[in-house]
């Protein structure tokens, strides 16, 4: 069913087929008419779609979607300064979708008598005319005619250059920043998925205007940008999906910048939003004016709701939030269960809630736990095994991992103690390969021993039965995604 939605989407006119990018919805049951406004939030979202897609299918048409997605935002709804516009019209002179559909004359003066005979056989314009007398192009053939549309590539260019001589519609240069956050968390999955580093600038780039930018001289963020001016007090769907964004650039990167500035703006949205009485978080500040009511809005729409990515966002810090998300998931859990196709990424929050070991309300083993042990001591080196257990269904990544990006799994001590490690034996890894990464990766998963060995410091004693503690730091993954790295305190004691 997915990959059959997908599909007709990709060909029918709902896509534009000539520039790329998805218009708002179909106002048919065949795919083919669409509204044609273009909207930031709907190409973000579906570009990660799409790359999934790929990931799961290795179909190269998921990938051509998902690169047609970002050459169009970065050719016409990309700012100079950074950042992404918020939508592009779909009227031209008060008539709905004039810009882009065409007449079989109109592609015949561009593309010449024989040309046009090949590009109307796979665009279906042979068809006839399918929307007020005019062709709305979609591709009748669907994924059969991925050759055709190779084929055909140079001749859709000619139309896509000659389009740009028509008005153009009505281009809303408002910057805005939850939108933005999902484009930016598109284009790093996109970099991790494809490579492609233009992918990661991009989303970079319009990171770090929004974090220079779109603020107030007391460091919240603000809504909107516009010609030049910040405008608007912020949303909790501004520091949810921004956060969501920069924790998708730090997955991609490794870069501390993004993992810090997320947990900062993951404070102040719990600062500024968090019901300290029922739980959960409001859509508007305290001190937001013109309010009667504050309300949370829990529901999803077009983009889910801020709560849901706000839970999401927590639980992909580990333990340090944890609680939030479990107090948010416990006061939206009845309107969940009455009305559950209104919080559908609020269950794909539950869901990773639940699958990092712990049901709401009651206590569980975590996900890895280790314990640790001295086996012999020989003339002041004391050989140690370490036990580590994973629970089924998630791996973390072996030492070495097999991308430089991921994270290793390692044992250290913490300085001031008066022991230090020698030596760490990491067994080998087993090769796996997973949605979100291209190339074959090196995993423990199950129950493994790691025996290392430990020595006293020169100029250090210890007493008997000392104890210190083990530092295991890991990066915990499914096979879908993986969450942020995380550090467990493993007791022992040292006779």
């Amino acid at each position: 069913m997915v990959t059959y939605t997908l599909d007709m989407m990709a060909y029918g006119g709902m896509y534009d087929q000539i520039g790329g990018g998805f218009h708002r919805y179909s106002v048919d049951a065949k795919w083919l008419i669409p509204h044609f406004e273009k909207m930031l939030y709907d190409n973000a979202q579906l570009a990660k779609v799409y790359l999934h897609a790929y990931q799961l299918t290795q179909e190269p048409r998921y990938r051509r979607i998902a690169e047609e997605i970002f050459s169009f935002i970065f050719r016409e709804m990309t700012a100079p300064e950074g950042g992404f516009y918020a939508a592009l019209d779909a009227e031209t002179d008060a008539e709905e979708g004039k810009y882009y559909v065409w007449t079989a004359d109109e592609i015949q003066k561009i593309l010449g008598k024989k040309s046009t005979a090949r590009f109307a056989g796979v665009y279906g314009v042979d068809k006839g005319p399918n929307f007020e007398g005019k062709s709305v192009l979609y591709v009748p053939n669907g994924a059969a005619a991925e050759d055709a549309l190779k084929e055909v590539e140079s001749a859709r260019e000619k139309l896509l250059t000659a389009r740009f001589d028509r008005e153009y519609p009505l281009l809303d240069t408002k910057i805005i920043v939850n939108w933005n956050g999902l484009m930016i968390d598109a284009l790093a999955y996109g970099y991790q998925v494809l490579g492609e580093e233009r992918y990661l600038i991009a989303a970079s780039k319009a990171a770090q205007f929004i974090l220079d930018t779109l603020k107030k001289p007391n460091g919240e963020l603000c809504h909107v940008y516009t010609a030049g001016v910040v405008k608007q007090d912020v949303y909790l769907d501004d520091y949810a999906f921004f956060v969501r964004g920069l924790l998708g650039l730090y997955r991609a990167t490794r870069e501390e910048q993004w993992l810090n500035s997320a947990k900062r703006l993951t404070d102040a949205m719990i600062q500024l939003f968090w019901d300290d009485k029922d739980g959960g978080f409001y859509y508007t500040k305290a001190d937001a004016k013109h309010l009667i009511v504050r309300t949370k809005k829990p529901y999803d729409s077009a983009i889910p709701s801020g709560n849901a990515v706000a839970v999401a966002n927590l639980l992909a810090f580990g333990t340090d939030y944890r609680g939030y998300a479990e107090e948010t998931l416990q006061s939206f859990a009845k309107s969940m269960s009455q009305s559950p196709s209104s919080f559908m990424y609020m269950h794909f929050a539950l869901n990773r809630y639940l699958t990092a070991g712990e049901e709401v309300g009651a206590a569980t083993p975590s996900i890895v736990s280790a314990t640790a042990e001295v086996n012999a001591q020989n003339k002041g080196i004391y050989d140690v095994m370490l036990q580590l257990n994973i629970a089924d269904g998630w791996h973390i990544n072996a030492n070495p991992a097999g991308q430089d990006n991921l994270i290793p799994t390692t044992i250290t001590v913490d300085t001031d103690t008066p022991l230090e490690i020698v030596d760490v034996a990491y067994p080998k890894g087993r090769s796996a390969r997973f949605e979100f990464s291209s190339e074959s990766l090196n995993v423990y998963e199950e129950s493994l021993t790691i025996p290392l060995q430990l020595k006293q410091k020169p100029n250090t004693k210890h007493d008997k039965n000392v104890a210190i503690i083990l530092k295991l730091t890991y990066q915990l993954c499914n096979e879908t995604e993986c969450l942020l790295p995380q550090t467990l305190d493993i007791p022992l004691e040292v006779p």
